[in-house]
């Protein structure tokens, strides 16, 4: 909430399916320079009715998975446009 890059402030953290586009229009042809790591969604764990698990990333194996909230990953902010 607090990230201002670019001298932006309306960044946010991509949803499950948001960030699913980001790496096939990005990712899959090379760019975007994503990690061999997971990344952060900001779709919430809903199957597991438990709000401190949210849904993550991990684009360069094509896999979506769940973790708990404080567990360390990446995350890549996007804007609007």
């Amino acid at each position: 909430r607090e990230y201002s890059g670019g001298g932006m402030n309306d960044w946010f953290l991509p949803s499950e399916e948001e960030a699913m586009l980001f790496y096939e229009n990005l990712g899959s042809r090379g760019l975007g320079d994503f990690a061999d790591a997971m990344y952060w969604c900001s779709t919430e764990d809903y199957d597991l009715d438990d709000r401190s698990r949210a849904r993550n990333q991990h684009p360069l194996r094509s896999s979506i998975g769940s973790g708990n909230k404080q567990m360390p990953a990446r995350v890549r902010a996007v804007r609007a446009f």
